[in-house]
């Protein structure tokens, strides 16, 4: 009892039974019990059908003062699928380059179109951006009412892999709740791509996605996409070229 709570992490996992997951007892009947443990650190395994959407437990209960959700299979370097806020998007870790380049390679993309880098704040995109326009894009960010993509000056360390040929980088602050909810759990952000093959129509609907990644790759997350029929605007902060309408 005398350990330091900050260096202690439960694990909750439903066990790797031969059997069907259907009788799982739900999140929402365990996690306040969960929250008596006198840790700080929670890593739920989530990345199965019968799990996936459970992250909605944390939109209505209050999570204790200093704790910190895990979403381990983002940490772990998984790469996956998951709505956003008009096509579902493939995604991982925005500082995993090894994660990175399974994701261009998967859609067969182009390394030289580089990708777009998602965050629910504008302090998780703080390092990709050059300094000196940092507080540029945070006002830009707050007073642009739809959902958009801003092409940045970059840092110049950030890796060829996210600005593909351009001394730019791509990034947004998402407005899809689920989004929102992985970049918060995982305190990282996303690199955000369309799911689907390059040259193909991106997906919009959960089944299909599953339909077409299952087995693919690492795991689907459930969902919705938001209310947008077309991908988000882009615009670059400097010009305020309109590079791509919504």
């Amino acid at each position: 009892e005398n350990i330091d709570p900050s260096k202690v992490r439960m694990h909750i996992c439903w066990g790797n039974y031969e059997g069907p997951h259907t009788h799982d007892i739900g999140l929402n009947k365990i996690i306040e019990i969960a929250f008596k443990a006198k840790i700080n650190k929670y890593l739920i395994e989530s990345a199965n059908p019968r799990h996936a959407h459970e992250w909605e437990v944390f939109e209505n209960t209050e999570l204790p003062k200093d704790l910190k959700l895990i979403a381990d299979k983002i940490t772990q370097g998984k790469i996956f699928a998951y709505p956003t806020e008009s096509v579902f998007g493939i995604g991982c870790d925005a500082l995993n380059n090894n994660s990175i380049e399974k994701v261009i390679k998967f859609k067969g993309r182009n390394y030289s179109k580089g990708l777009i880098v998602i965050s629910d704040d504008t302090e998780k995109l703080k390092s990709f951006i050059e300094k000196k326009y940092y507080e540029l894009f945070c006002s830009k960010v707050r007073s642009e009412k739809k959902p958009t993509t801003w092409i940045v000056p970059s840092e110049s360390d950030i890796s060829p892999l996210i600005k593909g040929d351009s001394s730019k980088v791509a990034i947004r602050v998402t407005t899809h709740m689920v989004c929102k909810k992985l970049c918060q759990h995982s305190n990282s952000a996303l690199i955000s791509t369309s799911a689907n093959i390059s040259g193909q129509e991106p997906l919009k609907i959960f089944n299909k996605v599953k339909k077409e990644f299952n087995g693919k790759i690492d795991f689907i997350v459930n969902g919705v996409v938001g209310g947008y029929s077309k991908p988000t605007q882009i615009i670059d902060l400097l010009t305020e070229d309109v590079i791509r309408k919504s």
